[in-house]
């Protein structure tokens, strides 16, 4: 079959696994397909930073191959072996047969718990997204410690599956070798997103964070926003570029930040869409405010002023904006 032939295919197949399981057992597994166009876009975005004439990509949760069929396309020849992790089973078993006539290499096994057999020059993932209480209290503190031997870094035990795939991802990855991981966005915002944004900034080299409005929910059968990240196997430091918006290729909101001004501990606001920088931004930049409905008694509800208290100067955060 020709590669349009088996991407058709697939995502009929996709499909029918999808409504054979139950949405509560998909989630238990955090099985939330990447739908075609999203990979596709994915694909095209990651194209200008792949510099070498030949790649070995690897995905850690391949499912059917969404990712694998999008780079097949995108980067053609270019491509010498795409190693495909998938624990699920009925997954596993598709996906062999899917791509078996390409150069498509299924391994069922753990990715988490997977040593490496060969370093690769992509890395590209939509990890499984698990909830924190679904994970046993054994399994996240094995998680943990595997995290912590690999980067030094201690992760919350409040954080998702996917913030373990991620940092587990490095030791997969060739010295320059490329990351890009679509994952929720709720890791810029929470505090046990503080280990991946330490990550971000002080063990790899950040790129570019996409992030899709809040209202553009790309996977109907998981209600989260989503985000988009490029990182290198590098020298942490340079600028990374900051996105908002629906499409990859032309997003709504653009702005590049030095990664030294990026802090893990505060938290990375969403961009304020007139750029204004904290120093000077107003509520309107962050809220649509309307004028509530008169209550008639203005003295109950407008205060004294306070007494002024000494002037303290806030801290600089204005470049956490993106």
């Amino acid at each position: 079959m020709t590669l349009a032939e088996t991407e058709q295919l697939r995502e009929k197949q996709q499909t029918e696994i999808d409504i054979s399981k139950t949405i509560e057992s998909r989630r238990s597994f955090g099985q939330f397909a990447t739908p075609a166009q999203l990979a596709n876009e994915i694909a095209v975005t990651t194209i200008p930073y792949l510099h070498k004439k030949s790649l070995d990509i690897l995905e850690p949760s391949t499912g059917t191959g969404s990712f694998v069929s999008a780079f097949l396309r995108h980067a053609g020849e270019r491509v010498t072996r795409i190693t495909a992790i998938e624990l699920d089973p009925d997954l596993f078993t598709a996906g062999t047969r899917l791509w078996s006539s390409f150069p498509v290499d299924y391994r069922n096994v753990d990715f988490t718990t997977a040593e490496p057999n060969a370093l690769f020059d992509l890395v590209v993932a939509n990890p499984p997204y698990v909830r924190h209480h679904v994970l046993e209290a054994e399994r996240k503190r094995q998680l943990q410690r595997a995290v912590f031997s690999e980067t030094g870094k201690w992760i919350s035990g409040l954080a998702g599956l996917y913030c373990y795939f991620l940092l587990l991802s490095l030791k997969w990855m060739m010295q320059g070798a490329l990351g890009v991981w679509l994952i929720p966005s709720e890791w810029m915002s929470v505090n046990y997103g503080e280990a991946i944004r330490s990550f971000f900034i002080k063990s790899v080299r950040l790129l570019k964070v996409h992030k899709f409005d809040a209202s553009d929910v790309r996977f109907s059968d998981a209600l989260v926003s989503s985000s988009v990240i490029w990182f290198r196997k590098d020298s942490p430091g340079g600028s990374a570029d900051f996105m908002r918006g629906i499409s990859l290729q032309t997003p709504d909101f653009s702005k590049t930040i030095p990664v030294a001004h990026l802090g893990s501990k505060g938290k990375w606001l969403p961009p304020v869409a007139s750029g204004a920088s904290s120093a000077n931004a107003q509520l309107k930049d962050f809220f649509t405010i309307r004028r509530g409905i008169a209550t008639g008694d203005n003295t109950f509800l407008c205060c004294p002023k306070p007494k002024r208290m000494s002037a303290i100067s806030p801290p600089n955060i204005s470049s956490r904006f993106f």
